[in-house]
């Protein structure tokens, strides 16, 4: 298992080199959905890490596409220009226990024709401390990794 941020972008790994970073809330109505989606986020430069806060339709296991759409339109750049990571929580996985978290790069392509993002890769690493700190209280101080 590789440490900190993985892309097949070619971009280095940036973990130790973080400010302090604050988390920001996105709510997204799903087309025919009652209730919202909702993730917290952060960006430290073009790497991105979302994490559900709500499982009402499948959180960010279902609809990541449409996140990684909206954080890039709130930084006004183009999905291809960023690097995305799922810091997956309790909070928005139902088969996560409390306490426990899964870390994955996202690796997805954006076709600026049709505006869409397509995953197509999930891959567990390492997550780096600074990014655990921002994210422990949707863990606890003490949170384990799932692989």
């Amino acid at each position: 298992m590789e440490v900190g941020f993985v892309s097949n972008k070619g971009r280095p790994p940036l973990a130790g080199l973080f400010p302090e970073i604050r988390l920001r809330q996105i709510d997204i109505f799903l087309s025919g959905c009652e209730k919202p989606e909702s993730i917290v986020y952060c960006a430290f430069g073009s790497i991105c890490i979302i994490s559900g806060i709500t499982n009402n339709y499948g959180g960010t296991d279902f609809w990541a596409e449409e996140f990684i759409l909206e954080v890039a339109r709130q930084r006004r750049r183009l999905p291809d220009d960023l690097i995305f990571n799922d810091f997956q929580t309790a909070f928005g996985v139902k088969d996560i226990d409390m306490g426990n978290y899964v870390y994955r790069c996202l690796d997805y392509k954006y076709d600026e024709v049709n505006g869409k993002v397509t995953i197509y890769s999930r891959k567990p690493v390492l997550c780096p401390f600074n990014v655990f700190e921002v994210f422990k209280n949707y863990t606890g101080p003490l949170g384990r990794v799932l692989h």
